[in-house]
């Protein structure tokens, strides 16, 4: 019953890993990082410049997939 619930939060979550989010879309990370520096894609704002890059997902399934 723990997985179900996991699983069941790891879905909604609102930011996603730039690598998980180009197996979800099924695109290269070199397109995802052009359309961050194009501005086409929202990321979350990092503390310091060694910190992964996190997509906002909530924002871009509302805007392209709507």
């Amino acid at each position: 019953m723990k997985t179900q619930c996991s699983t069941n939060m790891s879905e909604k979550r609102r930011w996603i890993p730039l690598s998980e989010f180009c197996e979800r879309e099924s695109i290269k990370i070199r397109t995802a990082r052009t359309w961050m520096s194009n501005g086409k894609l929202k990321i979350k704002p990092k503390k310091s410049s060694h910190e992964r890059v996190y997509v906002d997902w909530d924002a871009y399934y509302k805007e392209w997939r709507i």
